[in-house]
């Protein structure tokens, strides 16, 4: 079965299945391929920018992946630093000297990709996962993104949203989209199957995860995970 281990800014998955479907989604990612060069390991950094189509590369060169929260400072560091102007997707080879944990524990793991940032100049805060920048987002979209974050609103309409925002929907998308580089929907959309994720990896059924995430069916759920990730949850927990 994978590994999927949940962090503050990012998703890791430790893949088992060889192979995805063409598909796009809001997260940012960030694919780790093993590459020998001599006696040292070298590992290569696969960056794709949010909503660009892409498939999963080999299994056997894939070690793991990350899937990076579009509102996040990370993300947002991310791309002005290796995606600027047009560019969606870079390649770049990178020495690291913290050795891949062949046991996949998520503390270890999160070690490993910890080092991997800081190489990569995404300075990181221990605290909390965050990098040390302040954010400067407007209050309405930090708050909403903190909602979301925390699984509010994920079963409710945008109208509902933007009411208890006292903002018009158009104004509240408009503002959302300017300062994330995200969709309002699309970031709802990508928080649900996060959660649906969770629920089932805490040993709960498909449709339970589906109803509790906000989804109307397991049909639903299913048909969103295809169309934003190219595989069924069931093949990725295998």
């Amino acid at each position: 079965m994978s590994k999927i281990y949940f962090e503050n800014d990012y998703i890791v998955v430790i893949p088992t299945f060889k192979s995805v479907s063409i598909h796009k989604h809001n997260f940012l990612h960030i694919f780790l391929l093993s590459e020998k060069e001599g006696n040292q390991h070298c590992y290569r950094v696969l960056i794709v920018d949010r909503n660009v189509k892409h498939q999963m590369p080999p299994r056997e060169q894939c070690q793991l992946f990350l899937l990076i929260d579009p509102t996040s400072l990370l993300a947002e560091k991310l791309k002005s630093d290796y995606l600027p102007g047009a560019e969606s997707i870079l390649s770049e080879s990178i020495m690291l000297t913290q050795d891949y944990p062949a046991d996949g524990l998520q503390h270890e793991v999160v070690s490993f990709i910890e080092s991997l940032l800081r190489e990569m100049n995404l300075p990181r805060k221990e605290n909390d996962g965050k990098h040390g920048e302040p954010d400067a987002r407007d209050e309405r979209v930090a708050k909403l993104i903190v909602d979301i974050k925390n699984y509010r609103h994920l079963e409710s309409l945008l109208e509902e949203i933007a009411r208890e925002n006292f903002i018009s929907i158009g104004r509240l998308s408009h503002i959302f989209k300017e300062q994330t580089g995200s969709s309002l929907k699309g970031y709802l959309n990508i928080k649900q199957l996060e959660k649906a994720y969770k629920l089932v990896l805490e040993g709960h059924s498909i449709v339970y995860a589906a109803l509790e995430a906000g989804f109307s069916s397991a049909a639903h759920l299913a048909a969103m995970c295809k169309k934003q990730t190219g595989i069924s949850i069931t093949a990725v927990l295998k």
